[in-house]
């Protein structure tokens, strides 16, 4: 009888989104085996079997559990393996029966809308935001990556989706609000930092002309960045003028 190997933390398997309790139901269900030549887990040169996935799907496409010679030809040297197990191995992944077992379909998730808030099983939680799919992290600050990124990184079973419109008018209200301060906050930084990068090229003897082609901002917003007193004291004047002939 060929017994499971047990677990040591941090497991390898967290890597791969995958739980303590589905790697064993994953080691039963190949009978602690290499899928390709049979191999058992414990007579490998490791004493266990490879995780292996597909890279193309995401991290957490786990396709099955392979010895280290197998999982190594299969992505260099494919051609040295048996064909028709290889083929029947990579057209049965581990992964898409799970999927099919949990009444999930296989397909890429589309992208929520603007205003969504996606969390994963794990606990961690993005919200769509006009600029990407934000977090917020330690210090205050915002964490920012892709659709793609989040679904490549769980799967669509770890990953539950509230949308904005979700529990009723006030909610869907105030998570729009929310994010439109997120939105303020973030354009008042962008503005900050374009500034100070204006500022920095004028100090450094940028001409003017060149930083209007630059920015394609107006020579008066320069003027306003780079001088603001001098800028202010044109204004005052151009209103001062306005007043006397009136």
């Amino acid at each position: 009888m060929i017994t499971a190997v047990p677990h040591v933390k941090p497991c390898a398997h967290d890597k791969y989104r995958m739980t303590c309790d589905e790697f064993d139901q994953l080691q039963d269900h190949v009978g602690n085996r290499c899928q390709i030549c049979g191999v058992p887990g414990p007579e490998t040169p490791h004493g266990a079997l490879h995780i292996d996935h597909d890279a193309s799907v995401g991290e957490w496409a786990v396709r099955g559990l392979l010895c280290s010679r197998c999982n190594t030809q299969l992505d260099s040297n494919i051609h040295l393996l048996d064909g028709e197990i290889v083929s029947r191995y990579l057209g049965s992944p581990w992964y898409a029966a799970r999927l099919v077992g949990l009444g999930i379909p296989s397909d890429p998730m589309p992208e929520p809308p603007i205003g969504s808030t996606v969390t994963t099983t794990t606990g961690c939680s993005w919200t769509h935001s006009a600029d990407g799919w934000l977090r917020s992290a330690a210090g205050g600050t915002q964490v920012k990556t892709t659709w793609r990124a989040i679904e490549r990184g769980h799967g669509p079973h770890r990953l539950r989706v509230r949308h904005a419109t979700e529990g009723g008018p006030l909610e869907a209200t105030a998570a729009a609000v929310a994010m439109y301060k997120r939105l303020e906050e973030e354009v008042r930084a962008a503005k900050e930092q374009r500034d100070q990068a204006i500022r920095e090229a004028d100090e450094n003897g940028c001409a003017q002309t060149d930083i209007v082609k630059a920015t394609g901002l107006t020579r008066e917003t320069i003027r306003r960045i780079t001088n603001p007193e001098a800028a202010a004291a044109v204004r005052n004047s151009q209103r001062s003028a306005q007043k006397e002939t009136r």
